[in-house]
């Protein structure tokens, strides 16, 4: 097994066969995003996240992730209220 195959297999790679379309001249993990980028239904999902089983660390990190995603998207919709607001408050007026 090849560098490349084993990177693959540790990547999820479902087909060993995708080796084969791989680009020689990159570096093995480059080589391996390239393939995710073009076929990602050939790589296997990234696994779920458990609580149950997960470290004190673990679970923290993702908590931190789920608040900084929900914290961003809840920005974003005040953003898009106060500009709308703003512009209906302003609409007509000369510039």
């Amino acid at each position: 097994m090849t560098t490349l195959e084993t990177a693959l297999f540790d990547a999820g790679v479902r087909d060993p066969d995708l080796a084969q379309l791989a680009r020689k001249d990159v570096p093995t993990a480059q080589a391996v995003d390239e393939l995710r980028r073009r076929f990602p239904a050939a790589f296997a999902p990234p696994p779920v996240f458990d609580a149950r089983t997960a470290t004190a660390a673990d679970r923290t990190r993702q908590w931190e992730a789920i608040q900084k995603e929900e914290f961003t998207r809840t920005n974003a919709a005040l953003q898009k209220e106060e500009f709308t607001r703003l512009t209906a408050r302003f609409k007509g007026q000369p510039k």
